[in-house]
């Protein structure tokens, strides 16, 4: 709704402006009706004022996605395999528009990853390096477990619940 107001606005004085600026010897109008004068002057002064403010907010909703682009890489960075469900939650969005947040973070080179569509994760290629397929004993009760874990990331065992730390 805010858009197409905005748009609005910026139209209807750009239609002004350019009445303003257009000198009416163009259309061969001797002697412009008050009316003409009076909406090409009104629209012409309120038209610089909402242009600006237009390409103000404009600039500025950029930045602001910028922002949200770089807050976006620095996040998965932090985690190195993250679910793209997580990276939805965290920033209030669908899951689509979270993978197209990763999309463009990735395009603009804020962040180098991939998303792996077997586990629906956004991984990086640091966590593809440190990647391993291990087996694990749970400290616990000593079963066996066999997964793919990265250094330092928890893992709890199915067995009985109990969490440990993956070693190096």
């Amino acid at each position: 709704m805010k858009i197409k107001f905005w748009l609005a606005l910026f139209i209807l004085s750009l239609a002004g402006t350019l009445l303003f600026v257009i000198p009416p010897a163009i259309y061969e109008i001797q002697k412009p009706g008050q009316g003409y004068i009076a909406v090409s002057v009104f629209c012409g002064a309120i038209g610089f004022p909402v242009t600006f403010g237009f390409y103000a907010l404009w600039q500025k909703s950029k930045k602001k996605k910028a922002e949200m682009y770089k807050d976006v890489a620095t996040f998965i960075k932090m985690y190195r395999r993250t679910p793209v469900s997580e990276v939805a939650k965290r920033f209030e969005v669908s899951e689509e528009e979270a993978e197209n947040l990763v999309l463009k973070a990735v395009e603009l080179n804020y962040l180098k990853a991939y998303i792996d569509r077997e586990t629906n994760e956004i991984v990086t290629p640091e966590a593809i390096e440190e990647t391993k397929v291990v087996t694990l004993h749970c400290p616990n009760c000593g079963a066996e477990i066999s997964g793919v874990y990265l250094p330092g990331e928890v893992v709890e065992c199915p067995y009985c619940k109990t969490k440990f730390q993956v070693v190096k």
